[in-house]
């Protein structure tokens, strides 16, 4: 998973923050506009997803951006309770490696 915006960053009050996810098994990606950090509705919807993808075990990956790590460790929390199971791993590219999170980089 990773964020892209629609406008331009460097415009921050226009460029609205979009989260996208790819499903490296199926190839299924969604989106979800979002605001970076903590966000109930982007968390609810990935785990959401997750369950309609019939998974009991993930690995999220992404970048090492604070705000997306805090996303991933909001999902694995969520995941752990209830009918969702347990089992979701969180992996984070090294700084400055782009090729490791290089799936969901070219499919932004």
């Amino acid at each position: 998973m990773d964020y892209f915006f629609l406008g331009r960053k460097e415009d921050e009050e226009r460029a609205h923050p979009v989260l996208n996810c790819l499903d490296a098994k199926s190839g299924a990606m969604f989106t979800a506009k979002s605001k970076k950090g903590d966000d109930d509705y982007v968390t609810k919807r990935v785990v959401d997803i997750i369950k309609r993808l019939g998974y009991s075990k993930v690995v999220i990956k992404s970048d090492q951006e604070p705000a997306i790590v805090e996303l991933q460790l909001d999902i694995a929390k969520r995941r752990g309770y209830g009918d969702y199971g347990v089992g979701t791993g969180v992996e984070n590219s090294k700084v400055g490696d782009s090729n490791s999170n290089g799936k969901i980089e070219r499919a932004i």
